[in-house]
């Protein structure tokens, strides 16, 4: 593929559409590095969105008035079978697949009708089986079209084929949704983080699986971004309780008994932040978000935002903040990634949890600081070398390559 031509970067994801969660994250950053890099005129691509007909109408706003491409395209809810699909199996989502298929190939045939006088990097941040199941077989419907075409297609793989391991038929449906795609010559494949790099290459025999540079922010803008734009009202000894969805899983629940300890257990001068967003209407945690609305209104030392934040708004928040405390299920996220480390990662902040877990381990390697502490107590944590993996600056440097240069450079 000649780098001669200007690249145009098409983004397709069918799980772009509410405000809030990894997929809006990716939003923000489409956003941040326009933002960043627009007025230096150091921007030689073109960027199109291809999100869902139910896309966010703020975070569309921003994208196009960044200057980006948007189409509202996907009608198939990116979710549906996400925590059924492997119990269903192939014939219980079939239905799904073909729609999805169909919508896949107009988004292919769209970029390449739109892009005959570029190179064509269509990237596709968030892939389930089933997904990659759908998008092969649109590649296949595609026939000569898409083998002519001057384009790569990048695909990240961000849930794990073993999680469920009561589900023996787990992996096959895995692998029967990746196997064919990795087939491609013009297609990459890669993983979030190094645990599912390991489990992508055992079940589909290909040591060519990498990690993708983490997309929740971009990190090259905020290396070169002034401390006080886009400043945020955080006193300077916070502690972060809660950032991001409010789920069951990530301990949304325990909100109330973990901060009555720390507000009992701490000096007077500490205050503490909860940042969440609600995807939809979760009825099992309306008790806790009318407790913590009501305890904000006379507690002083609690800072509660409910709503999305900006990444440039986040990022003040992740230097000001003094320590992250992890609420999350740790059974839950023994094989379950979770961008909460890789932030703290980039921003040099520690974290407590109660048990061991999936975030425990990237964090040895990533080289960040953490406590166990199975009451979440605050405590002074301190530097262990013995839990740093030996790799962490190049494990690092992966993960917070700039995005943009890693996509054109396909």
């Amino acid at each position: 593929m000649t780098l001669s031509k200007q690249a145009r970067i098409w983004v397709v994801d069918p799980g772009l559409m509410e405000a809030g969660g990894h997929h809006a994250a990716l939003a923000e950053t489409l956003c941040q590095y326009y933002r960043h890099h627009k007025d230096n005129h150091n921007i030689n691509f073109d960027v199109s969105v291809l999100a869902h007909q139910l896309f966010d109408n703020g975070l569309k706003t921003q994208l196009e008035e960044s200057g980006l491409t948007v189409s509202r395209h996907f009608a198939s809810l990116f979710y549906k079978y996400f925590h059924d699909g492997v119990t269903l199996g192939p014939a219980g989502v079939q239905e799904y697949v073909r729609q999805l298929c169909s919508e896949y190939q107009l988004a292919l045939d769209e970029a390449i009708t739109q892009s005959l006088e570029n190179r064509i990097v269509l990237f596709f941040p968030c892939l389930n089986w089933e997904h990659a199941w759908a998008l092969d077989m649109a590649i296949a419907r595609c026939g000569q079209s898409i083998v002519q075409a001057d384009l790569h297609m990048v695909c990240c793989a961000m849930y794990s084929p073993t999680q469920t391991t009561k589900l023996s038929n787990q992996k096959m449906w895995f692998r029967m949704g990746f196997q064919r795609l990795i087939s491609h010559p013009f297609l990459s494949l890669y993983a979030s983080e190094y645990e599912l790099c390991q489990a992508y290459q055992d079940l589909i025999n290909c040591d060519a699986i990498e990690n993708h540079p983490c997309y929740l922010m971009d990190w090259s803008s905020l290396r070169n971004q002034s401390t006080n734009k886009h400043a945020v009202d955080i006193p300077g000894n916070t502690v972060l309780l809660y950032l991001g969805d409010a789920k069951e899983d990530k301990g949304f629940n325990r909100l109330p008994e973990v901060l009555k300890s720390a507000l009992a257990n701490s000096s007077k001068d500490t205050h503490f932040l909860i940042q969440f967003t609600l995807a939809w209407a979760y009825p099992e945690l309306s008790d806790c978000i009318s407790q913590l609305k009501a305890w904000a209104e006379t507690e002083p030392r609690l800072i509660l935002h409910h709503g999305f934040w900006s990444n440039d708004q986040l990022a003040q928040v992740m230097m000001r903040i003094s320590l992250a405390v992890c609420t999350y299920d740790t059974n839950v996220y023994q094989n379950k990634s979770s961008g909460l480390v890789w932030m703290l990662a980039f921003f040099d902040r520690p974290f407590i949890i109660d048990a061991p877990c999936w975030l425990t381990r990237e964090a040895q390697r990533l080289g960040v600081r953490y406590q166990v502490s199975p009451d979440l107590a605050l405590l002074n944590i301190q530097d262990d070398s013995s839990n740093i993996k030996t790799n962490v600056e190049s494990y690092k440097e992966t993960m917070f390559e700039p995005l943009f240069s890693w996509l054109v450079n396909h």
